[in-house]
């Protein structure tokens, strides 16, 4: 599937040939198919939740494209912080992206050019995380003394980086083994009445990216 979830057609094509499909980590919504995923509303609660108890109310995001439902999931997380935490949910600090190294890059320093710049920024995927870092870098915006930053899933080179940056890990070998398993029993059985999904525990790992408490905070 294509990283902006785009034409599904060739998913379509596929469930109409009787050809078992099981998702990993993105599943295309209004597509009825069999998944293995993590918890993208729990991750993304975990992470926003930490970024609250260190004093941020102007947390931004950066979401993948929307038509994939991990995409929605960990923008109901965000917002569901939000909510519970009693901070009016601006518009501004919501931007969608897809995926890409490039929309995180822009959109970044998109939002730190903006009118309400945020104290914490929470990117939904690895490689916008790696734009986001670029973007940072080049505005000399420094983190965490300027801006905390919290990605969902791991960076590519993670361990390299300085700081260190907050990251809500999902359980990848366990979802490749029960996404496999799933597959092999649909092959062996018949596609099911009803898709199957199964969904994990991820894990919030805090580093150095969040560990200084906001500016005026108490």
């Amino acid at each position: 599937m294509a990283p902006n979830g785009g034409d599904t057609e060739h998913i379509r094509n596929t469930v109409a040939a009787g050809i078992p499909i099981v998702c990993l980590d993105r599943i295309p919504i209004g597509l009825k198919l069999s998944s293995v995923t993590a918890d993208a509303v729990q991750g993304a609660e975990m992470c926003v939740r930490h970024l609250t108890s260190m004093g941020h109310r102007s947390i931004g995001i950066i979401t993948g494209h929307l038509q994939l439902q991990n995409a929605v999931d960990r923008l109901q997380g965000y917002k569901n912080v939000l909510r519970e935490s009693g901070i009016k949910e601006d518009l501004s600090l919501i931007v969608t992206g897809d995926f890409r190294f490039e929309s995180g890059y822009l959109l970044t320093k998109r939002m730190m050019l903006g009118p309400k710049r945020p104290t914490a920024l929470f990117v939904s995927n690895g490689m916008m995380g790696l734009g986001a870092l670029k973007a940072l870098k080049e505005m000399d915006i420094r983190c965490p003394e300027d801006l905390a930053l919290a990605v969902f899933d791991e960076l590519p080179g993670s361990g390299s980086f300085s700081p260190e940056v907050t990251t809500v890990v999902q359980p990848a070998y366990e979802i490749g083994y029960k996404g496999a398993k799933l597959l092999i029993e649909q092959m062996e059985s018949g596609q099911p009445d009803s898709p199957v999904e199964v969904r994990l525990s991820a894990e919030l790992r805090i580093w150095e990216s969040t560990l200084t408490r906001c500016k005026g905070s108490s």
